[in-house]
Order: structure tokens, then C-alpha cells, then sequence
């Protein structure tokens, strides 16, 4: 078994019926730190990433009171570059799965509990900030948001969690790093849900991905021929190598993209659905920015063109993302012989 995710993090965690008392560790616990990092006028990403250990521990009670104690095999990211943008969306991919989980716990919600009530207030992710760009604080309201559901889940099945040499804040973490730690949790949520990411879920993304390129010049390619017996290992491939595509496109135009590369070989049946759901969210994350800082106008695709079938396979995604990349390799010679609207992108 792969070493736990609490001593990975060196935290002792105990797990002890909600009626006894738990003991605070000497120097509080590592929810009072994310409080009062909560209150700094200027949230950080250090402030982020300590949230996010508390949310780490707290998937980890969670997973052992379920019964799915081991995180599993995933697919190896490493993150080189990343924008509080990036973070941001993966925070919100991140609280939609906390949302779904709650729902299906929701036949044990019968404890008149006020902590409880609160934390099913919401009920989708806070939107993105308007007039401005996304900063560490937006982040650290979804993940608040996210640990209040999952504390939530906790109380109703009885759980207390108590903990002993709480982490401290960490000042050198970057963006990359919180964004890491945001894909290691979106993947230990997965383990905990009954109803997993479907491919139509990520059908639904990859169209927004091909919006926002039509709307930045790509116009809307035509359908490739169904591939036959495709895969999600497949789909993720493309996926990456529509993220190479997006980088190309961000060196030409000297602007900010994620830096974001699969580590080692992958391995088939580590890669799920919900994993090429994350990926195509970190490229609309791109695509959305630089609509919003360029000229594009609103486009959509023609009739029918990307028409959902209504028995979805694997292969009728990797069609779909066969568009998505053909719109970025036309976006990267765009960019590079400073042809089109991207040539003026102000990105």
C-alpha cells in the first residue's frame, strides 16, 4: 500500500465518535490556522495551500469511514507554471464533486444541525469575479465553501476529527502548488462518489472549449469520422496534446498559459473520466481568458453540428476533441506568422 495521505503530510489523525470532546493539539488546531488566514486582508497562495492540507485530512476521514481507505493509482501531473485563474476553475470542478457528494448523503440528513443546513446554502460554485482578475482569495472562498460540505458529510455520519502537529503556513508556495494540491484532492473526491464523471459531463466541457476557440478565430471545424473502440486513456492523450497546441499559442503571443505535462507513462486503466474532465477544464481556464482580453465576438457552432448522441461512447468524445485540436493548431500558425485576431491579443 502507498504510504497514507495523513503521514505523506506528517499528520496523526484520529477519528472519534461526534459526541466525546476532542482534544486540541497544544498551539490549536490546523482549522484555527485557516482561519486566521482566512482574515489577512491580502490572501496568498500560502493561505490557499494551508486551507487545502486541512481539506486534505479532512477527504482522508472521510475515505476511512467509507471504507475506500486507499487513494489509488492516478495519473501523474506536474505542474511547471500555473495563474490564480487556473486554480480557480479547478476550485470550482472541485466544489461541483463536494456538491454531488453531499447530495447523496443527503437521506442522512436528518440531524437538526445548523452547521449542516449552512453548508447545503449553496448549492453552485461561487462565479468568477467581474471587472477583475481572479486573486488567492477568490480561491480560498471555494475552498472554504468546499470544506464546509465535506465537514458537513463528516457531522452527519458522526465523525470528529481531531489532529496533532498542525501544519504551518508555508510561505514559499506558488500557484503551481496550490493548483497541484487542488488536482490531488479533485482526485481523491472521485473516490469517495457513487456516481462518477461521465463522458457526457466531459462531451458538455469539450463543447465550451470549442466555443471559446471559435471565438477567438478558429471558426468551427467539422467532425472527424467516429474512431472506433477509443478510450478515455485516448481521450487524455489528445487532451495533452491540445494542452502542447495551447502552450504554442501562449509562447507566440508572450502570454501567461499553464505549463502543465504528464509525468511517465500512463497506464490505461488509471485514467477515468473525470480525469479528461479536469484537463478540458485547465484549457477552457486558457481559452476563456484570452477571449476575454481580445476583440472576439460570441459565435456559435452551426446547427447540429456537435449534436450529442444520445448513447455517448469514449470514441464520440475523442471526435469532439479532434475538433478542439484542429482549432488550436489553427490558432498556433495564427499566432505564430501573426496572422488573425490573436495577433493582437492583449493577454
Amino acid at each position: 500500500m502507498k504510504r497514507g495521505l495523513i503521514s505523506a503530510i506528517g499528520l496523526a489523525l484520529a477519528l472519534v465518535s461526534a459526541s466525546a470532546t476532542a482534544q486540541p493539539a497544544q498551539g490549536g488546531s490546523a482549522d484555527d490556522a485557516v482561519v486566521v488566514a482566512e482574515l489577512v486582508p491580502d490572501v496568498a497562495p500560502p493561505d490557499v495551500y494551508l486551507a487545502l492540507l486541512g481539506l486534505q485530512y479532512e477527504l482522508a476521514a472521510l475515505r476511512y469511514v467509507s471504507g475506500r481507505s486507499s487513494a489509488g493509482d492516478s495519473v501523474d501531473l506536474r505542474v511547471d507554471a500555473a495563474e490564480p485563474r487556473h486554480v480557480f476553475y479547478q476550485a470550482q470542478v472541485l466544489f461541483r464533486k463536494a456538491n454531488q457528494l453531499g447530495e447523496e448523503f443527503a437521506d442522512r440528513r436528518t440531524l437538526p444541525l445548523e452547521e449542516v443546513n449552512a453548508a447545503w446554502r449553496r448549492s453552485s460554485p461561487r462565479p468568477m469575479p467581474e471587472g477583475r482578475e481572479i486573486a488567492p482569495a477568490d480561491v480560498l472562498q471555494v475552498i472554504t465553501d468546499v470544506r464546509d460540505r465535506i465537514k458537513a458529510v463528516l457531522l452527519l455520519l458522526n465523525v470528529n476529527i481531531a489532529i496533532q502537529d498542525p501544519p504551518e503556513r508555508d510561505g514559499s508556495k506558488e500557484p503551481k502548488d496550490v493548483l497541484a494540491q487542488i488536482l490531488k484532492a479533485n482526485r481523491d473526491i472521485n473516490l469517495l462518489l457513487h456516481r462518477e464523471f461521465r463522458m457526457r459531463d466531459v462531451y458538455e466541457q469539450v463543447l465550451l472549449a470549442i466555443n471559446y476557440a471559435a471565438d477567438l478565430g478558429a471558426g468551427y471545424p467539422s467532425r472527424e469520422k467516429l474512431a472506433e473502440r477509443k478510450q478515455p486513456i485516448d481521450i487524455y492523450q489528445r487532451l495533452l496534446d491540445c494542452l502542447s497546441l495551447l502552450r504554442e499559442v501562449g509562447e507566440s503571443l508572450d502570454a501567461s498559459v499553464i505549463d502543465l505535462r504528464a509525468v511517465g507513462n500512463i497506464a490505461a486503466d488509471d485514467v477515468t473520466a473525470a480525469d479528461t474532465f479536469v484537463l478540458t477544464t485547465i484549457l477552457i481556464s486558457d481559452l476563456a481568458h484570452m477571449a476575454q482580453h481580445t476583440n472576439a465576438e460570441h459565435t456559435t457552432p452551426p446547427r447540429g453540428e456537435y449534436r450529442r448522441p444520445r448513447y455517448l461512447l469514449p470514441s464520440d468524445v475523442f471526435d469532439l476533441v479532434g475538433v478542439l485540436e484542429t482549432q488550436l493548431a489553427a490558432l498556433a500558425l495564427s499566432a505564430a506568422t501573426d496572422a488573425g485576431p490573436l495577433a493582437d491579443d492583449g493577454a
